[in-house]
């Protein structure tokens, strides 16, 4: 739905920060329609109540605060996009993920352990990560749950999770995980297979193999089951071929990824941040709580 603000009304970024609102946001969850998937209808949207609207100057001072956030935001998420593209070009010219010529195939267990035995987590509840906050696009998951560590997946830090189920295979969803406490030990949905990188093989490598075309295909074409409930078996990524890239190209690769994967999570923690401090102060200006000077301060802590 496209909406465009008056600028004789309000602000048009401050029309997005009130649609994002708590209180605007549940007057809309209340109009949505469809018991599988909601949708708002146009009619509705045209229905909807605002509540009312600061004089402009205002709007346009409580847009400029919590734009400051969500630029700050934005910025690092194109570190974050712009790391990840980087090491998927290195990792390309390593020339793993292409088919094999004579003696340089080697099954991807040589390179990859699925499903690598962990033991319970010691906190209760523990870290838990559900299907929805599998990453489709970024490399590292943005957030997490806690729960009774009971069955699922069960992961750590430089593992790899790859959903299994259509249609999340098929739609990418991959992530790397660096969020846990040291030691830790997460749980997560049952649909998902646990890459490790073994030794001497880099952390980040079943990542961006997990994520490559080829891999990709062979992983979509060995689904099975009904028609809607198709899954991947971890089992039959043992018969995935790959081709040994040399050791020294290897080591370089995995000495870059080491440098720059501390940097995206330093950028995806402090994102993680500044949203919290964004979804604090929007309710808290959007209904005068809270002064614009006042806001100004927070933000210049973090920002």
């Amino acid at each position: 739905m496209h909406l465009r603000a008056d600028p004789n009304i309000v602000h048009p970024r401050y029309l997005y920060f009130l649609l994002i609102s708590p209180e605007v946001q549940n007057r809309i969850a209340l109009q949505s329609m469809g018991s599988t998937v909601a949708h708002l209808r146009v009619a509705d949207a045209k229905a909807l109540l605002l509540p009312p609207l600061p004089e402009l100057h205002d709007q346009r001072a409580i847009a400029e605060v919590l734009g400051a956030l969500d630029d700050k935001i934005d910025a690092n998420d194109r570190i974050a996009a712009t790391t990840k593209e980087l090491l998927s070009t290195r990792f390309r010219g390593l020339r793993i993920d292409v088919e094999a010529g004579p003696g340089e195939a080697v099954a991807l267990c040589e390179l990859v352990t699925t499903n690598p035995k962990l033991p319970a987590p010691k906190s209760n509840p523990a870290v838990y990560l559900d299907m929805k906050s599998l990453p489709d696009r970024a490399m590292t998951v943005q957030s997490w749950g806690h729960r009774e560590p009971r069955g699922g997946a069960r992961f750590q830090n430089g593992d790899t999770l790859l959903a299994r189920i259509t249609p999340c295979l098929e739609n990418g969803k991959v992530g790397f995980i660096d969020f846990l406490e040291p030691g830790d030990v997460g749980v997560g949905s049952t649909e998902y297979i646990v890459l490790r990188s073994n030794e001497g093989i880099p952390t980040a490598l079943p990542y961006f193999l997990a994520t490559s075309e080829r891999f990709r295909e062979f992983a979509i074409r060995h689904m099975a089951g009904t028609s809607g409930r198709q899954r991947l078996a971890a089992a039959d990524l043992q018969d995935f071929k790959v081709r040994l890239p040399a050791p020294e190209a290897l080591a370089e690769f995995g000495r870059l990824a080491d440098s720059l994967l501390p940097r995206v999570k330093a950028a995806v923690d402090e994102s993680r941040a500044l949203t919290k401090t964004r979804d604090e102060l929007l309710p808290l200006l959007m209904s005068g709580k809270i002064r614009v000077r006042d806001a100004e301060r927070t933000v210049e802590e973090v920002v």
